[in-house]
């Protein structure tokens, strides 16, 4: 079987590392190739890869401006779309596949991928909430983006909310949830610090660092929230000024982007793991944390009421308060006994959501082929 993946570009970022994850272990069964177009912060070595040259791109782009403009179409967001279109087309000859699997931006373009590249199944793969793709990112492609998700022979979704809206455009949706994407080799935290740890991109809005910050100005002193990520200068800027605005500088510690051991360190050495965010697809940090046996406490957005089972498998709030986000964490780090009992919860859903299983669900939903162990 031959199965494409299309992901416009591998910079770092929990998508990008997924589809990395999920091609190369669908690569160990079947003939996968990823095209992308640029960056590639991911190591893609073991991963057959197919990209338009940088030239080709230079010359697509001048293309799809002239005929934007002839068009009265001054939108940049559609005109970069169609620009990763034509790279698309100008990449392919005559080359067939079984499965072509699309990430965004190239789930606007179900029809014409089908067409270029052969393919007898075309899955529209979402990585985000429903409104995310419907009111912020193809906001101004709507119309377009519903008539692409129609005419997929599937949808995959993160979680059954995004799921369930989709459902009202394509009847083949199916739900796989994000796999732990890090090997934690038998450690687990202690429980027995007074660190809260958040990872995450350092992003104020989606990732609700604004709520982040009530939240520790509820906690008790000795009590601190480490927080690992990075993000753009401005964002990161913003950060700081939130920070000291709050005078919390004892208690919300920022340590950078963290990752190999260093990441594992700051989970180990944590009690309790804190998510704060507006909006997400599938957080691959919440399963990472789990996977360390950290209890979980976060706000009831869709995507943790995945990650958790409608709570389940943590502790959910009500989205925004963060007073009860404090109390809740002051009741976990009283109570050693509930924080064992989360703890095992954790491992638990963390050990259900293994890259194995994940993998799976892959072959059995999206290639069809049941009798996987």
């Amino acid at each position: 079987m031959k199965i494409i993946f299309f992901q416009s570009q591998f910079k770092m970022g929990g998508q990008q590392k997924i589809v990395k994850i999920i091609a190369q272990e669908l690569s160990i069964d079947f003939d996968v190739t990823v095209y992308y177009e640029n960056h590639n912060y991911f190591d893609l070595s073991k991963l057959k890869t197919i990209r338009p040259r940088h030239i080709v791109q230079i010359m697509n782009l001048f293309k799809i401006c002239i005929f934007s403009l002839i068009r009265f179409n001054f939108n940049k967001r559609s005109i970069i779309d169609l620009w990763h279109l034509e790279n698309v087309r100008s990449t392919f000859n005559n080359e067939k596949y079984d499965v072509a699997i699309l990430c965004n931006p190239y789930i606007l373009f179900a029809d014409e991928i089908r067409k270029i590249t052969g393919a007898k199944k075309v899955v529209c793969w979402t990585h985000n909430l429903y409104e995310n793709y419907t009111e912020v990112r193809f906001k101004s492609e709507k119309r377009q983006l519903f008539s692409s998700m129609r005419s997929a022979d599937q949808i995959v979704c993160l979680e059954n909310y995004t799921a369930s809206r989709w459902k009202n455009n394509n009847n083949n949706v199916v739900v796989i949830n994000n796999p732990v994407t890090i090997d934690a080799e038998g450690k687990k935290s202690s429980l027995n610090s007074k660190v809260v740890s958040f990872t995450g991109r350092i992003q104020i809005d989606s990732k609700g660092l604004d709520y982040l910050c009530e939240v520790a100005t509820y906690l008790d002193n000795g009590i601190t929230i480490e927080v690992a990520g990075s993000g753009n200068k401005k964002e990161e800027v913003k950060f700081k000024k939130l920070i000291k605005q709050k005078r919390l500088s004892d208690k919300v510690k920022w340590v950078g982007a963290l990752s190999g051991e260093s990441l594992k360190e700051h989970y180990q050495k944590s009690t309790i793991f804190l998510m704060c965010s507006r909006y997400e697809g599938f957080p691959l940090v919440a399963a990472e944390a789990m996977s360390f046996g950290l209890p979980i406490v976060a706000f009831d957005i869709p995507s943790l009421e995945e990650v958790t089972s409608n709570g389940t498998f943590g502790v959910l709030v009500t989205n925004g308060n963060t007073k009860e986000m404090a109390e809740q964490i002051s009741k976990l780090l009283k109570n050693r006994n509930l924080l064992l009992r989360y703890q095992r919860l954790s491992l638990e859903r963390a050990r259900s959501l293994s890259v194995s299983r994940i993998k799976s669900d892959w072959i059995k939903k999206v290639l069809g082929i049941k009798n996987v162990k």
